[in-house]
C-alpha cells in the first residue's frame, strides 16, 4: 500500500503576503546565535531570546540556534532566558543588511528559601523538556531520560504510564499496551524518532506492545494529545514519540549494571530466578566537533512465573460441592536487547545532517502446565503448552535541518521493519479416568499443583497441535517541511508547508498441524 499526503499550515492569506510592502524588508538586519548551558555547552532547546522594548524575539531550536529577522538598524538590548537558568542581557548594534551574531551561555540559577538551596543542576534535562512542552503550539507532555531513568521501570510502557492521561495493560506482571485519554491502543500511534512503528503482533491489530522497547536507549518521550498538520492524522487518542539518544556535544561514557534474585518464583522454576539489567552508551565529537557519534546498548533479562488455582462450585444445587478444580502454572523467560547508533555532521550552527539506526529484540518464552479435575465426570486432564514469541524492530533514518537566511528546511528518509516469529508453538492434551470417591472438599482443595508427568501417570493422548506463525510489516517513507518567515503590517509571521510519502507492505504466514 502506498500513501501520499501533503500537509499545509497557512497562518495568513497568501495574497496579503505578496502584497505587503514589508514582506521582505531589504534594509533591515538580522540577528542569529546559539543558546547553550555554560558548564557543559549543551544546547538549551526552547530558550527565549527577546529584543527588549520591542515585539521581536525567537525560540531556540533543537540545536539551540535562533534567528530574529527584519530588525531595524540601531542599538538594542537582547536577553536570553531559560527555566532554571539566570537571564542574560547584552548590548548589541544591528546594521542594515548585516548579520549580527550573538551567542549566549547561561548559568544555572539557585534559589535560597529558609536555608534550603535548590540547584538547577538537579533538573537540567527535565528543564529542557518543560521548555519544549511550554513552547509547543499544541498539547503535549515531554519527559527527559533524567527523570524516567530514576524509576525501576522494566520497559517503555511502564515509563509512559507515569505521564498524565495515560494508562496501560499488563501481561504477566509487565506493562504492554498503552491507552491515551481512555482510548484503546489501536486508536493511538507510536513512533521512534518520528517513524511510525508497525505492529509486529497479528493478534493486536494496529496496536503495538511497548514491552518491545527498552527505555535505557531513549533521550526523551513526547506524548502529543492534540495532533497538528505536520503529524500523521491516523490517531484519535494521540501520539507517543520516543526520541533516541543523540550524539553529545562533548565526549561521554556511561555504564549501568544491575541484577536481582526472585525468590518467590513459580513452582517449577524452569528458567532460574536471576534478573539482569545492563546498559550503557558512549559518544564523542571529531573534526573540530563537526562530526558527532554515539553508540548505546541495552540488555534486560527476567524470569517470571505464576500459579493459579480455580475452584468451581455446583451452581445448580447451590451447595458447597466442588464441581471442578483447575491448577495452572506459568514459567516465563523474557529478554530485551537493544542497540542505537547515531551520527551527525554539523556544517555550522544552522545546518546539519544525520544518520541513525536502531535495533530492538523482545524474546518471550513461556511454558504453561494445566492440571484439571472434573469431579462429577471423574476425569483428570493434563495439558502442556510451549510458546516462543520473538519480536524484532529494526529501523534506519537519514535527515537534515537547515536554515537558509531565515527559511527553515527539515527532511527525513526512513525504513522500518517489524517482525514476529512464533515457531513450533505446541499444545498437548492428555486425559484419564480418576476415581474421586472418598475425597472430601477440603482434600480436593489441596490437590497438588505439580503437573509434571511421572512414570506412574498413565494418560491417553487426547489432542495435539503445532502452530508456526510469521508476521512481517515494513514501511518506507520520506517527508519534508519548509517554514518561511514574512512580515504583514509590521508583524512577523510564518507560513509552513510540507509533504510525506509512505510505502507500506505486510505479510502474515500461519501454519497448523
Amino acid at each position: 500500500m502506498t500513501r501520499l499526503t501533503f500537509n499545509f499550515i497557512i497562518l495568513v492569506g497568501i495574497v496579503s503576503i505578496l502584497c505587503s510592502p514589508n514582506t521582505f524588508a531589504q534594509s533591515n538586519g538580522k540577528i542569529v546565535g546559539k543558546v547553550t548551558e555554560a558548564t557543559s555547552g549543551t544546547p538549551l532547546i526552547g530558550a527565549n531570546v527577546i529584543l527588549l522594548n520591542t515585539s521581536e524575539g525567537a525560540s531556540a531550536d533543537l540545536q539551540g540556534n535562533y534567528t530574529i529577522s527584519g530588525v531595524e538598524p540601531g542599538n538594542y538590548q537582547i536577553s536570553a532566558s531559560y527555566l532554571g537558568y539566570e537571564e542574560a542581557v547584552l548590548e548589541i548594534t544591528v546594521q542594515a543588511n548585516q548579520v549580527t551574531v550573538v551567542d549566549f551561555a547561561l548559568k544555572e540559577s539557585a534559589t535560597e528559601l529558609s536555608g534550603v538551596t535548590v540547584y538547577g543542576q538537579l533538573t537540567r534535562g527535565q528543564a529542557k523538556a518543560l521548555n519544549e512542552q511550554k513552547n509547543a503550539p499544541n498539547i503535549k507532555n515531554v519527559v527527559s531520560s533524567e527523570q524516567f531513568l530514576l524509576f525501576p521501570d522494566r520497559n517503555a510502557a511502564e515509563t509512559v504510564a507515569r505521564i498524565p492521561g495515560i494508562s496501560i495493560s499488563y501481561d504477566q506482571g509487565e506493562g504492554e499496551l498503552v491507552q491515551i485519554r481512555g482510548l484503546a491502543p489501536q486508536y493511538n500511534s507510536l513512533t521512534v524518532n518520528g517513524q511510525r512503528i508497525p505492529a509486529p503482533d497479528p493478534d493486536l491489530g494496529r496496536a503495538v506492545g511497548l514491552d518491545l522497547l527498552n527505555q535505557d536507549l531513549m533521550e526523551n518521550i513526547v506524548v502529543t494529545k492534540a495532533l497538528t498538520p505536520d503529524i500523521d492524522g491516523d490517531a484519535i487518542g494521540g501520539n507517543i514519540n520516543f526520541q533516541m539518544k543523540q550524539a553529545p556535544d562533548e565526549g561521554i561514557l556511561v555504564v549501568n549494571a544491575g541484577g536481582g534474585y526472585n525468590a518467590q518464583h513459580s513452582y517449577f522454576d524452569e528458567y532460574g530466578k536471576d534478573i539482569m539489567n545492563l546498559s550503557g552508551y558512549a559518544g564523542q565529537r571529531f573534526f573540530d566537533k563537526k562530526l558527532g557519534v554515539l553508540f548505546a546498548a541495552s540488555y534486560y533479562k527476567t524470569n517470571r512465573g505464576s500459579l493459579l488455582k480455580e475452584l468451581e462450585y455446583d451452581d445448580i444445587t447451590m451447595t458447597d460441592h466442588i464441581f471442578a478444580q483447575h491448577s495452572n502454572d506459568y514459567d516465563v523467560l523474557r529478554e530485551r536487547t537493544g542497540f542505537n547508533l547515531n551520527t551527525e555532521f554539523k556544517f555550522d550552527q544552522f545546518n546539519r545532517i544525520y544518520v541513525n539506526a536502531n535495533y530492538n529484540r523482545y524474546f518471550d518464552k513461556e511454558i504453561r502446565r494445566l492440571n484439571e479435575w472434573i469431579i462429577d465426570d471423574e476425569e483428570e486432564t493434563k495439558e502442556t503448552r510451549n510458546r516462543v514469541e520473538d519480536q524484532f524492530l529494526t529501523n534506519a533514518m537519514f535527515g537534515g535541518n537547515h536554515n537558509f537566511n531565515g527559511i527553515k528546511l527539515d527532511y527525513t528518509g526512513s525504513w522500518i521493519k517489524a517482525k514476529e516469529e512464533m515457531p513450533a508453538r505446541t499444545y498437548f492434551r492428555f486425559q484419564r479416568d480418576f476415581d474421586f470417591s472418598g475425597y472430601t472438599n477440603d482434600e480436593i482443595k489441596e490437590f497438588s499443583p505439580n503437573t509434571k508427568f511421572t512414570q506412574e501417570d498413565v494418560l491417553t493422548l487426547n489432542r495435539i497441535r503445532v502452530d508456526d506463525n510469521l508476521k512481517e510489516d515494513e514501511d518506507i517513507s520520506g517527508m519534508f517541511n519548509v517554514e518561511i518567515p514574512y512580515f504583514l503590517t509590521g508583524e512577523k509571521s510564518t507560513i509552513k508547508f510540507g509533504g510525506k510519502y509512505t510505502d507500506k507492505s505486510a505479510k502474515y504466514t500461519a501454519r497448523r498441524l
